[in-house]
């Protein structure tokens, strides 16, 4: 299992540390234990992208990672997180709708979320 619910505030922990090849030639890699919530999708949207459940879920575990830690920028964060969806095999205009919401959207996660972790508690990237 990739991850497992805690409690019931909707927070997941990775279970098993996961890779990531980026198109760049960069490894992510998530360490176990890392918590994240999951998408942050609104509920009338939850049939179209189920905020933990379905083919994109170890790209939005990423993505929370990269935020997370504020590796680079938030540009590139959600840059990765398209990327990534695609590689798992999301149809590249759902794909687009994901990181023009996040664009659109995560600016206040990134802005009033300090990085709680150092980047070697949760992601290796190499």
């Amino acid at each position: 299992m990739l991850a497992r619910e805690i409690g019931r505030k909707r927070l997941y922990e990775v279970g098993e540390p996961f890779a990531y090849l980026s198109e760049a030639g960069q490894t992510f890699v998530v360490r176990s234990s890392f918590m994240t919530d999951g998408a942050s999708v609104p509920r009338f949207a939850w049939s179209y992208m189920s905020p933990f459940a379905g083919v994109h879920v170890p790209a939005v575990i990423l993505h929370d990672a990269l935020y997370a830690t504020h590796f680079e920028d938030r540009k590139f964060c959600d840059k990765i997180l398209r990327e990534a969806l695609e590689s798992l095999g999301v149809r590249k205009s759902k794909a687009w709708l994901v990181y023009q919401s996040v664009r659109a959207g995560g600016a206040w996660a990134w802005k009033n979320h300090e990085p709680p972790f150092w980047l070697g508690q949760v992601l290796e990237v190499s």
